[in-house]
């Protein structure tokens, strides 16, 4: 291995601790999409991929 990655991957020294990233607002949002009716939910999601591609 490279000396600049081997420390990277091997973790000989400080065993990084498993952490969970999440926005809750982002999460809430979500769950209440998932609540909407079927025809309303598909039209946010086309509203956001539009927004983002």
């Amino acid at each position: 291995m490279s000396p600049l990655i081997d420390p990277l991957v091997t973790f000989e020294e400080n065993i990084p601790q498993q952490m969970m990233i999440e926005d809750k607002t982002l999460t809430e949002q979500v769950k209440l999409i998932q609540e909407l009716e079927p025809d309303k939910k598909n039209m946010v999601f086309k509203m956001v991929d539009a927004f983002l591609t």
